[in-house]
């Protein structure tokens, strides 16, 4: 009985929490003020996109935006033919760049190469696999307010068909959703660099990414220095428009190394509530993958572990409901049902398989 009532508080303290990133969604400030036309520069660090860097570029060369911009592409020491790509895309276009990251690897080194070439007072980041609407550039800067130093932008996946791809829809919804609520609740504790902009100052004002101690992370330690600096000055794009579109991994292997990249950071997050909800998470996954093993040892009935599990999911399912519908895709009951089932043995496996000292991203090994 005391277990039961045990896991019954972890399940019912959860549920309070998704409330409360559905109450933090809807409060989101939807203002736009598109007469704010700062110069933005978009920087694009590469490595091996040959294959999808010239979609984003012709989507980029078809943008709306009325005031100055320029993109730069940064070469991250590309093994396949990226760099021909760019150039033969930016014959003849004043406003676009093409650097070559030397000596220094990784993101964040080409992250850093691109900002410190450009005057702009806006930059905007993305990944070279991804895709945009004409009204990209126009959706995020107008998201900015006179005190917003950050705007953290969605990011959602193409239309792929199969139960995989379904599962990992909603799964990112979940993360995605998460940071946009907390956002809104004015505690910001996730976003994704494939989509986020900044005020330049606010970037050579806290150091850059010069502390930063981990290869994956470039997006959320900035966050968390800048909100820490700058209070009540990350906002969320609440925009279709300001939607950034990429490929879901299309194997588990690449799905996990993926995953195993992001869920690297979190031991070096310093921030008490990004810590907390970590930590938080993988309690309720850890209780909620172990209640089946429970109620075959007959510790817990049958009952407590479909009362607790049928909760848990009613509260998932109309949160993560409304951000898959903003996304433009559909909640797919089927693979939501299955991601009930095994979300909490992938978290748990994913938080374990974190602290390995290695994975692989793009062929090469990071450390």
């Amino acid at each position: 009985m005391i277990i039961a009532w045990i896991f019954g508080t972890i399940v019912f303290i959860y549920c309070l929490f998704v409330l409360y990133l559905w109450l933090g969604w809807e409060q989101i400030e939807l203002g736009e003020d598109e007469e704010y036309l700062p110069s933005v520069a978009v920087i694009i660090p590469v490595r091996n996109e040959a294959e999808t860097i010239r979609p984003l570029l012709q989507d980029l060369f078809g943008q709306t935006y009325k005031g100055m911009w320029e993109m730069v592409v940064v070469n991250d020491h590309s093994e396949d033919h990226t760099i021909q790509v760019v150039k033969n895309e930016f014959k003849g276009k004043a406003n676009c760049h093409l650097l070559e990251l030397e000596g220094d690897e990784g993101k964040k080194a080409a992250l850093a190469m691109g900002i410190a070439n450009t005057q702009a007072s806006i930059i905007l980041t993305i990944d070279g696999d991804c895709r945009v609407r004409p009204e990209w550039i126009k959706a995020m800067t107008s998201a900015f307010s006179n005190s917003t130093q950050m705007v953290s932008g969605p990011v959602g996946f193409t239309n792929n068909a199969g139960l995989f791809h379904q599962m990992q829809v909603i799964e990112f919804a979940s993360l995605i959703g998460s940071g946009a609520a907390l956002i809104g609740w004015h505690k910001p504790v996730m976003a994704n660099g494939a989509n986020l902009a900044f005020r330049k100052s606010a970037f050579e004002a806290v150091g850059g990414y010069n502390d930063s101690t981990t290869a994956s992370g470039d997006d959320v330690f900035l966050l968390h220095k800048i909100a820490e600096k700058y209070p009540d000055s990350v906002a969320f794009a609440r925009n279709e428009e300001a939607i950034v579109r990429t490929q879901t991994p299309g194997s588990f292997k690449r799905f996990w190394q993926q995953r195993k990249r992001w869920a690297s950071k979190w031991k070096a997050y310093s921030d008490g509530l990004t810590r907390a909800i970590a930590v938080f998470i993988f309690i309720v996954s850890l209780s909620m993958g172990a209640l089946p093993v429970l109620v075959a040892s007959g510790v817990v009935s049958l009952f407590t572990w479909l009362n607790l599990l049928v909760a848990k999911s009613f509260f998932d399912y109309f949160f993560l409901r409304q951000i898959v519908k903003f996304s433009g895709a559909k909640m797919n009951l089927p693979a939501f049902l299955l991601l009930q089932l095994i979300y909490p043995y992938y978290v748990v496996s994913t938080a374990l398989f974190s602290f390995r000292k290695t994975y692989s991203w793009k062929g090469r090994k990071v450390k």
